[in-house]
């Protein structure tokens, strides 16, 4: 269903992958961990004009507080009438309520997207090369295997709080 999602994380982990293999073992866990770690820095920085609007918004929502609370004394035995007055303000004040989660929702799949890609890879660990899962999200065989079996201060990078020793 997120298969589109899903690939386009772990193209963007390859890429990052493919550029530490120039400083770094192509199957070293710092390399695949500082992957991960520039992906993520790539993701925000992708969403960073949202996240400038999402402070704003904090602001915003800061600088109505002494308003709000007004209200919320004068009509706090009148529920609906207190939301009408805060729907005013906010429209008086040209406010929207939801673009301080816009952010936030947008970066959300990318991380699900990351935590899907993980997971095959942990998964894949036990598999044959040949088998034809391995090729999959825009990784060879060879790469999901060197991702899976790949160790950083000797913990894999694909365990699991879970797993035995």
């Amino acid at each position: 269903m997120l298969n589109f999602l899903y690939t386009a994380v772990a193209w963007v982990l390859l890429q990052w992958h493919h550029l530490f293999n120039l400083f770094l073992d192509e199957d070293s866990g710092l390399n695949w961990a500082l992957s991960i770690v520039f992906l993520v820095i790539t993701a925000r920085l992708l969403l960073f004009r949202l996240f400038i609007k999402q402070i704003k918004y904090q602001r915003h929502m800061q600088k109505m507080q002494p308003e709000i609370q007004k209200l919320r004394k004068k009509y706090k035995d009148d529920r609906a009438e207190m939301q009408r007055q805060m729907m005013a303000l906010q429209q008086e004040q040209g406010f929207n309520p939801l673009s301080g989660c816009l952010p936030m929702l947008l970066q959300f799949p990318v991380f699900i997207g990351l935590y899907h890609v993980l997971r095959h890879l942990a998964n894949s660990v036990n598999r044959p090369l040949s088998d034809s899962r391995n090729a999959l999200y825009s990784f060879t065989p060879h790469e999901t295997l060197s991702a899976a079996k790949a160790k950083l201060f000797g913990a894999p990078l694909a365990g699991r709080l879970t797993d035995s020793a």
